[in-house]
């Protein structure tokens, strides 16, 4: 499935490395996944704080609705291989993984740190270090390809699919995480509706909403550092969520399914 960064020729798996018919050649880290990203800078990705973060926040089964409800959604479609571009550390990856025993999963992200705890915990799945603008696989290789949350990228993810292949598109709905967004802020508005595609067929969308309890305050926290709001809030609208203990709030997801025509 792999080709090579550099002359794009297939890569084989020679013990602990992967390597192509022109000698370029890619260890297998200690850890599980594959370095396969040419131009990577030292600060590209999630950070370890970011991660050890996220993967307490998911720890909790706040999203776990929603890991099922893709899990449930890709049965739907046969698939010998799935590609999820920017896995993170595995928190869905994994788990489709496990209920698609006889796929081929792969996972992609530009963050060693969650590569690391997704490889750690792969059972029935490859990880490797790449950017999802310029997958390191060969074309007409994917029946599924998922993205949750993550940079979407058109003419690659069609280079990627097979005829009738489809990609799972996972955003944040109207009124994902409403009632966080009224502490940071004065004026709160809806997200956008996701904006269509050029290259792939729209076959499927809805909309999966519920309503949670975060009981503790490094759950706040920690959902904070998953969220662009991180960056984007004043300091002293911060300060006022940490002395928040609990938060009700709304979880709004917009999932939709594209196919390769």
């Amino acid at each position: 499935m792999y080709r090579c960064p550099k002359c794009h020729e297939k890569l084989n798996k020679l013990a602990n490395s992967y390597v192509c018919e022109n000698h370029h050649c890619y260890d297998i880290a200690k850890s599980g996944y594959v370095n396969l990203c040419l131009h990577q800078r030292k600060a590209q990705g999630d950070n370890k704080e970011m991660v050890q973060a996220r993967s307490e926040f998911l720890q909790q089964a706040y999203y776990e609705p929603l890991r099922q409800r893709l899990i449930a959604l890709m049965k739907q479609y046969p698939a010998d291989c799935m590609i999820d571009a920017g896995c993170g550390q595995g928190y869905y990856t994994n788990e489709i993984a496990k209920a698609m025993p006889f796929s081929e999963v792969y996972g992609f992200d530009l963050s060693k740190f969650a590569l690391k705890k997704a490889a750690g915990k792969a059972e029935n799945a490859y990880y490797a270090l790449a950017s999802v603008a310029e997958l390191p696989l060969c074309d007409h290789c994917a029946d599924i390809l998922v993205s949750v949350f993550a940079p979407i990228y058109e003419k690659e993810f069609e280079r990627l699919l097979k005829t009738n292949g489809c990609f799972i598109k996972v955003g944040p709905g109207p009124r994902h995480l409403w009632e966080l967004k009224q502490l940071l802020y004065e004026t709160v508005y809806e997200n956008e509706a996701p904006k269509p595609m050029d290259c792939l067929k729209l076959i499927h969308e809805e909309t999966l909403r519920y309503e949670t309890d975060f009981e503790h305050s490094q759950h706040i926290q920690a959902l904070l550092m998953m969220t662009p709001y991180a960056y984007r809030t004043p300091k002293s609208a911060i300060q006022r969520l940490e002395s928040i203990g609990k938060l009700h709030t709304t979880l709004d997801f917009y999932i939709q399914v594209w196919q390769k025509q």
